[in-house]
């Protein structure tokens, strides 16, 4: 700046255009903005397997330091990186957090990011996140021998041929419930000509199987 006094003299000096710090915070490429209600969805998995890990990353976009004085996150997550303290000006840095899978449920909360933004209302930036962690429903595989049966497939398990009041085969299927529920079997139903021969498990226990004959 230059500034002429009315004597003639010239003065001059500079003048530092200084921002406060100012926190922004994405989601990938995704913008949130503070005290976003609409949740960043964790997905839904399975017991004990493991959670998805989302990484934010924190950028400030102000000429001063940004300090990160504390990150909160909701009961059944967890804070997985060690995150800065300090994020230099028009700079970044970035948290993870992960849905823990411990628990049956669905997990809904806020993290919370406290620093010295002077815009924002006590110093904390917001926003809302979701996940479930639930059991697969059962699911029926059915095998003959070790060959797969797909429902409806009309490639036909072949009994062979006989003579008419011939012992025809007998042929074991595998009923195995892939699933993390109970498989209840309320019925298995054959075509005319042929016969159940053992009595069929009505419910199959998650990871396990039963069997029957025709």
């Amino acid at each position: 700046m230059i500034i002429t006094s009315a004597s003639g003299s010239v003065t001059s000096s500079v003048v530092s255009l200084q921002t406060p710090p100012h926190i922004e915070v994405f989601n990938g490429t995704n913008f949130i903005t503070n005290g976003e209600t609409i949740p960043v969805n964790f997905g839904s998995v399975q017991p004990n397997t493991n959670g998805l890990t989302v990484t934010f990353m924190v950028t400030n976009t102000g000429s001063e330091a940004l300090n990160l004085e504390e990150i909160e996150v909701p009961a059944d997550y967890t804070l997985n990186a060690n995150y800065p303290a300090t994020i230099a000006a028009l700079s970044n840095g970035t948290f993870s957090v992960q849905l823990n899978t411990t628990n049956v449920g669905v997990f809904t909360g806020n993290i919370y990011i406290t620093n010295n933004d002077p815009t924002l209302t006590s110093n904390t930036f917001s926003f809302a996140v979701t996940g479930a962690v639930t059991f697969q429903a059962p699911k029926i595989e059915v095998l003959y021998g070790t060959i797969v049966v797909t429902n409806g497939q009309s490639n036909a398990v072949n009994f062979g041929s006989f003579l008419q009041n011939q012992t025809g085969s007998n042929i074991s299927f595998t009923v195995s419930n892939t699933g993390d529920l109970a498989l209840d079997l309320t019925n298995i139903t054959v075509p005319a000509g042929y016969t159940i021969n053992t009595n069929f498990s009505t419910n199959i226990a998650f990871g396990s199987n039963g069997s029957f004959s025709v």
